[in-house]
């Protein structure tokens, strides 16, 4: 199948119609999306055949770039969140400090980088390290919230 692509105008702004015609690839709906990707990458786009066989869309670069930008958001977040928390923590108090309240026999957290959000959330649980911190934030919502 071919289909009008919106490049060659801009390639030669003279260009005719034949000029601005390419090969579609075509995928069947029931293909993986990661299998998909190269191609996609390569062509900009894949038409998409149903069950029956029949052209049912298109599916550019664009849109997966848009639907991995959501999904990867949340996550882009939540290590936003992680680094910025260790890194208040790390600033504040000592290392002992944190393992005293995390694993009292010390064992697991040999440096800032190994606490998780459960560690962060035990340091800030203790009112006397959160004093410290000098937040304008209710401890308790703040920790309900992580």
């Amino acid at each position: 199948m071919e289909i009008h692509s919106p490049r060659a105008p801009h390639a030669d702004p003279g260009a005719h119609l034949s000029q601005a015609i390419v090969d579609a690839r075509e995928v069947r709906y029931d293909h993986d999306l990661i299998d998909v990707l190269p191609t996609l990458a390569e062509h900009d786009f894949v038409l998409v055949r149903d069950q029956r066989n029949a052209i049912a869309g298109i599916v550019t670069a664009a849109d997966v770039a848009q639907a991995y930008g959501e999904l990867a958001g949340h996550f882009l977040l939540i290590g936003e969140m992680d680094r910025r928390l260790r890194q208040v923590i790390a600033g504040a108090f000592t290392l002992p400090e944190v393992t005293g309240l995390c694993h009292p026999a010390g064992e697991r957290i040999t440096s800032f980088g190994d606490m998780t959000v459960g560690d962060y959330q035990r340091v800030l649980e203790n009112p006397g390290l959160w004093e410290q911190l000098g937040w304008p934030l209710d401890r308790k919502v703040f920790i309900a919230r992580l």
